[in-house]
Parts: structure tokens; sequence; C-alpha cells
């Protein structure tokens, strides 16, 4: 999404500041003026502002400015202006009426890049800014729009599509002189960009942009670019956006727009789901797995519906007392659980690899990473089913009570115990791919398996067995927090582990909508992870107000740390 552009003649600007407190009705009345204004501006005219203002607003006031301004200036702020007010007036998908087309749509009805279209947007190309379902912002140019342009600048929409751009073979040259520089010379992208500019005659721009393009097409880019941002700045900014900070906030630190900061986050989740990618899906998924035959057989089993995410237990001997009672799980459940997760993991992959390149969807990311946070939970629930396997297997190998030990032993004896069983359970899956839920193992063998062979080491690592027999304990022996290290990839989309205690606890300070919206959109109340726009259609609300209750939370909980 581009920056909002600034309205540089100050009469409008200031007439926009005025406007913000106008009823919404009001101001999108002033957006449909704006926009029929700009298709009657001539380039080579002069206006006055008041008369400016009174086509903008419907009325005179008594201290309208006097000056004059030319149409070409006029256009160019007025396509600025028709972007403030379709912010400010929180223009919807539902509020566009009549036909409208997309940036995409645009390039493919000229055959003209988005730099090209970028460039008509100060020509008279005037555009609504609005949010789609998901929260997103996006552009929109209705028909009359741009039928008036097509009228007024077909010559230049000519030339335009005919202009002969870089071709395939040309591409291939341009990378494989890239690739030279980089190897021999050591150059980084840029000068490589410069350098192949002056040798082909095309601009930098369109360099940088075939150089990208082949790097892409290659399945394993060497070029890592970032156009608009330094690539920490950018990990900052996601980070601050995960951390629920307010992106208007964080735009104004970085002298960024604020739908440029929400595209940067967007961007670098992607990114990161790309490098993770082959981590992800298991290593035996086959490629003919047909996901649409058996996903909603799968996916609706109780295995994978009925979610309940406990609180650890991280306390040796309330691990022990809660092991007793745990009741074993059925076959058929551990078989529904599993193969969820697997066909999860599939989904997720596939997903990712029909991710743009460049300008990835906020909705395509928000459902992969809400696949995998389905897929964690599901592991989550399945290790905490072991935990009964792990204590007997633990004191088997002890050969005495595992509360004998010294709190250090128990630490890291019950850390190595479920690293393995973590480890296990992320490779395990019950199903055949091509018989849907045909159950081949259960879960406790590859754990028993591992956990042998990760508790072998306690018999060379110096650890007194003799000394711990026939007495307790002398303190609380502390565990490690195995719910954190489920598997690598888990931060990618990990909970913050304080939110189901936010969540679940009445008297915290959050709204109960809030507390709901969150619930249901990380899966802490007993269902599955939704995405933002299943939690606003499930719930009655918009997306965008669910985003606002996740970055209340995480304010809350700030609050409390």
């Amino acid at each position: 999404m581009p920056k909002l552009s600034s309205i540089r003649l100050d009469a409008l600007s200031d007439l926009v500041a005025e406007l913000r407190y106008t009823p919404r009705d009001a101001l999108r009345r002033c957006v449909e003026r704006t926009e029929s204004l700009a298709m009657e501006i001539d380039a080579e005219t002069t206006y006055p502002m008041e008369w400016v203002v009174f086509r903008v607003t419907g009325y005179r006031p008594k201290d309208a400015p006097e000056e004059m301004v030319v149409g070409e200036a006029l256009i160019a702020d007025l396509s600025s202006m028709l972007e403030h007010l379709s912010e400010v007036a929180e223009i919807g998908e539902a509020d566009l009426g009549g036909e409208t087309l997309s940036t995409e749509d645009l390039m493919d009805r000229w055959g003209v890049s988005r730099r090209s279209i970028e460039r008509y947007r100060r020509m008279g190309l005037v555009a609504r800014r609005y949010q789609d379902a998901s929260g997103v912002t996006r552009l929109a140019f209705s028909a009359d729009v741009v039928e008036a342009f097509e009228d007024r600048r077909g010559d230049r929409l000519e030339r335009a599509r005919s202009f002969e751009r870089v071709g395939e073979e040309e591409r291939n040259w341009l990378y494989r002189r890239a690739l030279r520089y980089r190897s021999r010379l050591g150059c980084q992208f840029a000068p490589i960009a410069h350098r192949l500019s002056e040798r082909s005659g095309r601009s930098v721009g369109a360099v940088r942009r075939a150089l990208q393009a082949a790097d892409e097409a290659t399945g394993e880019p060497v070029f890592r670019v970032r156009t608009n941002l330094a690539e920490q700045q950018s990990r900052v900014i996601a980070r601050a956006v995960d951390w629920g900070l307010k992106p208007g906030v964080i735009a104004e630190r970085y002298g960024r727009a604020r739908t440029s900061v929400l595209r940067i986050a967007v961007d670098e989740h992607a990114s990161r789901l790309r490098e993770w990618r082959d981590r992800i899906v298991p290593t035996d998924a086959p490629d003919g797995f047909d996901l649409d035959r058996v996903g909603d057989e799968i996916l609706g089993t109780p295995g994978a519906t009925e979610f309940v995410l406990e609180t650890p237990v991280l306390e040796a001997k309330a691990l022990l007392a809660s092991v007793e009672a745990m009741p074993q799980l059925a076959a058929s459940r551990e078989a529904e659980m599993g193969a969820a997760r697997y066909l999860l993991l599939i989904r997720a992959g596939r997903a990712i690899d029909d991710l743009a390149p460049s300008m990835a969807l906020g909705t395509a990311v928000d459902a992969i990473e809400t696949d995998l946070r389905w897929a964690l939970g599901l592991q989550r629930m399945l290790v905490r089913t072991q935990l009964p396997l792990v204590v007997r297997t633990i004191e088997q190998r002890l050969g005495f009570g595992l509360l004998t030990l010294r709190p250090d032993q128990i630490r890291r004896i019950v850390g190595l115990a479920m690293d393995a069983a973590c480890r296990a359970t992320g490779i395990f899956h019950p199903v055949r791919p091509a018989k849907s839920l045909t159950t081949f193992g259960r879960l406790a063998s590859p754990v028993s398996l591992a956990l042998n062979r990760s508790l072998s080491a306690i018999d060379s690592d110096g650890l007194d067995a003799a000394e711990g027999i026939g007495r307790a304990s002398t303190g609380r022996a502390e565990l490690d927090d195995w719910t954190r290290r489920l598997t690598p990839w888990q931060p990618l989309v990990e909970v913050h582990p304080g939110l189901l205690g936010l969540v679940r606890d009445k008297a915290a300070p959050l709204r109960d909508k809030d507390r709901a919206l969150v619930g249901a959109r990380f899966g802490l109340g007993g269902s599955p992870p939704m995405t933002n726009a299943s939690v606003a259609e499930e719930l009655g609300a918009t997306p965008a107000r669910v985003v606002s209750a996740y970055r209340r939370a995480r304010r809350a909980l700030r609050e409390r740390a």
C-alpha cells in the first residue's frame, strides 16, 4: 500500500483538519464531491480556492481563502485530499458503491507497472482508501474516474502500453551479470543495479525489478532486498506491532504512514514464514495429498475441535500429583489430534508456497499463522497426555522416586525428558495420507523410545542415585516451562504465555467483549484459534475491532508486569 501522501496546499490541508470533526455521513458526501471535482479540473486553468472549498463542502464559509491555485497543483492535492478524507471518514468496502477497480485491475487494463499507477494518481487518477474485511487498507478507483482519466490521458496510456519492457532473455542476462559481480567483486545489490543500469541503458528501477523477479524465480533467492526500510528497522517495527503498540505511534516514531507500518509487519511475517517453511512442513508430506478431500473430515473431528489449553504444572510435587489423576487418552481421539496437526502443517506449507513474492496479503498470512497456532496447540495437548509416561519412565530409569533428588537435578532430568517428548510428538502423525484416518501407531511408542534415548545420559552425568533414596527433596523443585519448547518454529506464532491467564481472570482489567474476542482469536476459550475475519463474523465485530482488542490485552499485560 503506497504511503499516504501529504497535502501541499495550506488551504486544502486546513480544510481537511477542519472536516475531521464533521459527522461521518457529511464526510462521505465530501468524499464524493472531491472525487467529482477532480475529474473536472483542467491542469492549465487557474481556480479560486473559495470555489474549491465550496465544491468540496457544499457551503461558502465567511473566511474562505482568497488565493488562486493552478489546476495542475490542485489535481495532485485533490488526490491526496480524497485519500485523507476517506481515511477520516472510515470508508469501508460496503461504502464504495458502484463499480470500482483495484490497482492490480488497472495494471492489467493498461499494461503498466505499479509505479506508473502511482504517477497517474498525481495526475487526476484519484482513489478512495478503504478497509477490506480483514482490516487491510486498500485503494479503490471508481469506474467513472478511470474512464475520465482514459479520455484525458489516452495518449500517455498508449505510449506506456507500447513501451518495451525487460524481456525474459534480457532479464536472464542481467541476472547472470549480477551473480558474476556478486561472486567476483563482492558487490551488494544496490551498486550492482547501478552498474547494470549503465551497461544496459535501462533505468535503475527497471534493473532492480528485473533482478528481483529473476531472483525470486529461482526458488532460492540470493539477493535479500529491502527497498523501503533497513532490515533491522523492519524487524523492530514488526515486533512493535506484535507487542500490541498502536500503528499510529509506531508510524510517528519512524516517520512512516500508519498503513506503511501495517504493510511492513505483514511483509516481515511473510518473510519469516518463507524462511521456516521447510522446517514447518513434515518431511514425509506427499505432494499429492488431497487437502480438499480429507480436510473437512479431519479438522471436523472432536480431537481437532475440542481445543483446551491448560496452564502447565511447573512444580515437581504438583506435577506428580496431577499425573496420578490424569485419565488415559482414547486411541481414536489421539489419532484425530495427530491427524489434524499433520494436515494443518501441510496446508500451511502449501499456503506459504502460494504467498506473493512481495506485498503478501495480510489475510493470507493471518490464515497461515492461525493454522500453525492450531497445530501448535494440538501438539501441546498431545505432549500433555504423555506426562504420566514421562514420570513413569524417569522413575524406572532412576530406580527410585523423582522427589528424592535435589531440586536442580529434578529440573534437569524432567527438562531432558520433556524435550524428548516434544521432539517425538513433533514428528508423530497417525494417518496414511491416502487412507484418511487409518491409524498405524500410538504416540506412546515414539515418545518412550525418545525418552529412553535421552535419559541414558543421566547414568554418566555423575548422578548419585543411592544418595537420594529414602529422603524427600528439601526444597520446591521448580520446572522449566516445556510448553515454550514444543518446536523450533514456535516463536513465529506463539501466544504470549500471560494471555491465557489474562483472558481467564475475570478480575483482570480487560473488557468482557475484548476477553471474548482475544480468547476466540487465539484458541483460549475451548475452541481452535480463528483468523481475524472469522472471529469478527462469529462474534459480530469487525476485523479492526478484533485487532484493537488484542492491542488492549497486550497493553494490560505490560501494565501487569
